[in-house]
């Protein structure tokens, strides 16, 4: 019998399940099972040498068990935390039932980085989820990236790389602290449709991001995610976000349209530092959840006032005009810097 269709999914094997089954020719035991039962199997189990296995959880669980001689067997698996090797990039075994692998880093220079839904050593084939911490970190050659079926990006797995100019996040549902923060070059995100957690200073530093349309189903944004994009213009934030964290937008002074939905229930402190935002007659809106939600906000020169949904262009796309992010922070109050690349004193 094989449960692999549930691997995913199933964390707990209950009292009797499998009770009185002694014709089971195969029984596969998910890795993220975390307990099973008492009794809920009466056929024995043993490990590769044929030595008995109490049937817990901490002992079945991320084997492949066939029946020998009326017992089920382990057989041989990849083991967690093997690394291998493939077309210059290496992965780490996280996970055998079902087989998952994380990528962990890459050999050679790397400009273009497409992550395969699968990888197959020997007998076993390993769906690709994740992007393990620092695996690219200052890669300074990689211009492109899609993470295809990837589900979490790890922190810091893209910091620094200076050359990257557009990555598209595919299935991701997580991304980790400062995991694209200091991509100076990066212009373009396609966030997909999984997106549901943006970590803190997941984007900080980005200079050139001028456009940013969050999903629907994204509901948090951390602290200082998008703080010092200077360039940043036009931000959609989906229908489901409900909270964003403190200074995640600080020192963004260029932006000229922002929605905020509805869904929101919190806004942090100084989220928008460096914005004012303003009613139709000029008097200034508290920048919290009760104050913004449900409204489309458009302006220039850090100043913000309400604006029409029609005026807010949902798809649109990142500008082709040359990037000069100095041009702009000329006009702005002084407190802002000639130039992007320079550090301002401030508390981040």
């Amino acid at each position: 019998m094989s449960i692999e269709s549930s691997t995913k999914s199933l964390r707990s094997i209950g009292p009797y399940a499998f009770y009185g089954c002694t014709l089971l020719s195969e029984m596969c035991v998910p890795s993220f099972v975390s307990t099973i039962e008492s009794k809920a199997f009466s056929m024995e189990f043993a490990d590769m040498f044929g030595n008995p296995v109490e049937s817990t959880a901490k002992n079945l669980r991320g084997y492949m068990y066939g029946n020998v001689n009326g017992a089920l067997v382990r057989q041989p698996n990849a083991e967690v935390g093997t690394i291998f090797q493939s077309e210059g990039l290496t992965y780490k075994v996280t996970a055998t039932m079902p087989a998952e692998a994380s990528i962990t880093g890459y050999s050679g220079v790397l400009k273009r980085l497409t992550v395969p839904e699968t990888r197959t050593v020997g007998n076993y084939t390993f769906d690709i989820t994740d992007i393990a911490d620092n695996a690219f970190k200052e890669c300074k050659t990689l211009r492109h990236v899609d993470l295809g079926s990837v589900e979490k990006i790890g922190a810091r797995a893209f910091y620094g790389c200076t050359a990257l100019g557009d990555a598209d996040l595919g299935s991701t549902d997580s991304i980790g602290s400062r995991a694209l923060a200091n991509c100076s070059a990066l212009r373009m995100i396609d966030f997909g449709n999984s997106l549901k957690t943006v970590g803190a200073y997941a984007f900080y530093n980005c200079y050139a991001l001028d456009s940013i349309s969050v999903p629907g189903s994204t509901e948090t944004i951390g602290s200082k995610a998008f703080c010092r994009c200077f360039a940043l213009e036009s931000v959609h934030l989906g229908n489901s976000v409900k909270k964003v964290s403190s200074y995640a937008f600080a020192h963004c002074e260029n932006i000229e349209r922002i929605s905020i939905p509805g869904s929101i229930q919190y806004i942090g402190t100084d989220t928008f530092l460096g914005l004012r935002f303003v009613d139709s007659e000029g008097d200034d809106i508290e920048p919290t959840a009760e104050g913004l939600r449900h409204s489309v906000f458009t302006g220039s020169g850090g100043v913000l006032e309400p604006g029409y949904i029609g005026s807010f262009n949902l798809s649109r796309t990142p500008s082709t005009r040359p990037l000069n992010p100095t041009a702009k922070l000329t006009t702005l109050p002084s407190r802002r810097p000639r130039s992007p690349m320079q550090e301002r004193p401030s508390r981040f």
